[in-house]
């Protein structure tokens, strides 16, 4: 028997691949993602085995994950949602800029990583918020962003946007377009997982 949290999780990456026409594949399935792997093994960016076993990657529609969705515990489920609505925003932040002209900012340059990475974890916030309550330190939000090949003057700059997206957040504003579908989708669909008090 699944909980609230593992059902909405499932519903959640359903909702959003039909919203955003996106393919979800197992990472440990995809030939592509060896490769990728690779690639950015040599190009300084991530290590290989990290990249297959702790990160969630997208490229244009498709989006590869390292576990069965739904599965695990609450927390895990949880973390599935908000990474589900991260990568979405990738996708949208790919269809904005264009894919070949994201792809190149996002792989040779970190600055630019930085800021669409702050972005995405902003979808994470804005799920937190409606959750919780709560807000987590952009610092502490960004801090695995050294992971991305990313300079701790780029991871800087990657928390002091996040936290300006943050005080649109605070007054219940939301700031993404993968954002704003999942919590329209969980407000409707499952009320009972935001925990707010007051």
């Amino acid at each position: 028997m699944s909980t609230e949290v593992q059902q909405a999780c499932v519903e959640l990456w359903q909702v959003m691949s039909t919203t955003f026409n996106t393919t979800v594949v197992k990472k440990s399935d995809s030939f592509q993602m060896q490769t990728v792997g690779w690639f950015l093994n040599t190009m300084g960016i991530l290590d290989k085995e990290r990249f297959l076993q702790r990160y969630t990657t997208t490229i244009y529609k498709s989006i590869y994950i390292p576990f069965e969705i739904g599965q695990g515990t609450d927390a895990e489920c949880w973390s599935q949602m908000r990474t589900c609505v991260h990568e979405h925003q990738h996708v949208v932040q790919a269809k904005r800029e264009g894919f070949p002209v994201f792809a190149g900012k996002y792989l040779f340059d970190g600055d630019q990583r930085a800021k669409f990475e702050a972005e995405a974890k902003a979808c994470g916030q804005e799920l937190q918020y409606w959750r919780y309550g709560q807000l987590e330190k952009p610092e502490l939000v960004c801090a695995s962003l050294a992971d991305y090949n990313l300079n701790s003057a780029q991871i800087a700059f990657a928390a002091r946007v996040l936290s300006s997206y943050q005080k649109t957040i605070k007054a219940n504003g939301t700031i993404t377009k993968a954002g704003k579908v999942a919590l329209s989708f969980l407000k409707n669909n499952h009320p009972h997982l935001c925990e707010r008090r007051g």
